[in-house]
């Protein structure tokens, strides 16, 4: 799927423990595009209340880490300063920055892959949250050439996406369903 698109969404949707999250972790680890992770739950430990409460999913928390990933990657764009709770600073960043990224695709032909895994964690676990990451994903046309954006969750409808990211979806084109394990493949790993 991702050697068919330069731009826009991919979608990956399964079923509760069919290992969405493993598979996207070790699969950004060998792919040759810049990888971006960002999971709204830390499967990696279920219970903890550090790194999984409400915070994750908020619209700012997301931009303000996500941003600070893509300067790790050496897109800084104009300004190099992130304000942690400044919202629309955080966001017109994040527009600037994604405008690099094209602009970084146009010369060198890499694209960038940011995955943004757990969404439906974030209308269950943290109910509490009022302003969620969802709002702030860029419609597909916001899209540059060069960035895909990898969704990762149980399911899309009912999350609060905006319309042109959902009906990308509802297309099946850019949907990577993945069937939980059969009882015969659950024995073989046991």
């Amino acid at each position: 799927m991702l050697n068919k698109k330069s731009k826009g969404y991919i979608f990956l949707e399964g079923t509760p423990g069919s290992g969405k999250s493993t598979l996207l972790t070790q699969w950004s680890r060998l792919i040759p595009e810049i990888s971006i992770r960002y999971y709204a739950f830390d499967f990696t430990d279920p219970s903890s209340q550090l790194n999984n409460d409400s915070n994750r999913g908020d619209k700012t928390v997301f931009l303000y880490d996500v941003l600070k990933m893509m300067e790790n990657c050496g897109f800084k764009g104009e300004n190099h300063t992130l304000l942690y709770r400044d919202f629309s600073f955080l966001k017109n960043r994040f527009q600037d920055i994604i405008n690099v990224i094209g602009k970084n695709f146009a010369e060198s032909g890499s694209k960038v892959i940011l995955i943004v895994d757990g969404l439906d964690h974030i209308i269950r676990e943290y109910a509490s949250c009022v302003t969620t990451l969802m709002e702030v994903l860029p419609s597909s046309n916001e899209i540059p050439e060069g960035f895909v954006i990898l969704l990762g969750s149980q399911h899309f409808t009912g999350l609060g996406l905006n319309k042109s990211i959902e009906s990308e979806y509802l297309e099946g084109a850019s949907t990577v369903k993945m069937p939980p394990l059969n009882k015969k493949a659950v024995e073989n790993l046991a």
